[in-house]
């Protein structure tokens, strides 16, 4: 069987057949970078009793493409036979540059696009577009702008940042953005804003997305993928609920019939058509099919005495995973629907407990 890729550098392996019915044949083998010259490791003899043999050389480098030959040698003539290309990857260079990913890829598409201007050092910018409150948003540039970019903060939700990207989640549909850059003059920058749900968290119907990519690999022909799905015990350790798949030249996979409430890694091989590597590690996720339920515990409403300010207690109780939970928002209503606001919506942060209280002065009209 040809093999197209290799994961060891400085060696080349092959295995062939056709000479051993022949009288007095000697063999030469040798390594080329094309299918007629041993340019790469000059030809050498070896015994021609043997079909199998492994060429040691420093010139056999990552990302090129080498070609074994062997020379069969008789009283009739020469011929040379060669090996399909294989291309040299190296082993720990492929494994540092896998990463895997939960849920849809959304770096990769944009549903929204913000054309910024920036100066003085500062920008403010509100979304031309609505947001849903509380759902997490990537905001990504090109790379040849982030550099610029020195900070972007918000009052009107939570932001952080992991590697080169920032996400939100927002408080109110349109919120606005500061941005802090170092561009000397007045720039326009195109801002991507994509909705881009929590890795750890996957509300999903029966149905699991898992993608990978290879940073820093130019050349990724041949290169298969096998990916499996493990559940995590309480010590740490890991048990197979999805075998790894038979690997295929794809970037994503999706997994049917997962069931929520369950801590998850997904693992995913680098394979040839022989061997794979071993499993690259997701992050740990679990999945939430139901929407979760607030419960309000307790609420009381004091009129003061001056009759224009009210006392307000009230308790509410999560149902579900409280480490999904970024914030809670609530308002006074005339109706149980939210029909007829009293006031705006309040924001309260999780503290990750599954019970919050609040307690403030409103004034009343």
């Amino acid at each position: 069987m040809d093999i197209n890729i290799h994961f060891t550098e400085q060696v080349l392996c092959a295995k062939w057949k056709g000479f051993k019915n022949h009288e007095n044949v000697s063999l030469e083998v040798g390594i080329g970078s094309n299918r007629s010259s041993p340019d790469v490791v000059p030809l050498k003899s070896i015994s021609g009793n043997i079909n199998t043999f492994c060429l040691k050389s420093s010139l056999i480098v990552k990302n090129d493409v080498y070609f074994f030959l062997v020379r069969a040698n008789c009283s009739g003539g020469s011929t040379i036979s060669s090996s399909n290309g294989v291309r040299i990857y190296q082993k720990q260079l492929l494994e540092k540059s896998v990463h895997v990913k939960i849920g849809k890829d959304c770096l990769t598409t944009f549903e929204n696009i913000m054309n910024v201007s920036v100066r003085n050092y500062t920008a403010y910018s509100k979304t031309p577009f609505s947001l849903t409150i509380g759902q997490r948003y990537v905001l990504f540039m090109e790379d040849n702008e982030w550099q610029n970019i020195m900070n972007i903060t918000t009052i009107d939700g939570i932001i952080h940042k992991e590697a080169n990207v920032y996400y939100i989640r927002a408080f109110i549909e349109r919120p606005t953005l500061q941005l802090q850059h170092s561009f000397l003059s007045e720039h326009r920058v195109l801002l991507r804003v994509n909705r881009c749900p929590d890795e750890s968290i996957q509300s999903i119907n029966n149905q699991l997305n898992v993608s990978w990519i290879l940073d820093g690999i130019q050349t990724k022909q041949d290169i298969l993928f096998s990916v499996g799905l493990f559940t995590i015990l309480d010590d740490n350790s890991s048990v197979e609920v999805v075998a790894f798949q038979k690997p295929v030249a794809a970037n994503n996979y999706t997994i049917l019939d997962v069931a929520d409430r369950i801590s998850y890694l997904a693992k995913v091989r680098i394979c040839n058509n022989v061997r794979c590597l071993r499993p690259i590690n997701s992050n740990k996720f679990t999945v939430e099919k139901e929407v979760p339920i607030v419960l309000v515990t307790y609420a009381e409403l004091t009129i003061k005495a001056a009759g224009d300010c009210v006392d307000l207690r009230a308790a509410w109780e999560f149902t579900g995973d409280v480490k999904c939970i970024g914030f809670f928002q609530w308002s006074l209503s005339r109706d149980d629907k939210g029909g007829h606001l009293l006031s705006v919506w309040n924001t309260v942060l999780s503290k990750g407990s599954a019970e919050m209280k609040v307690m403030v002065d409103l004034i009343w009209r």
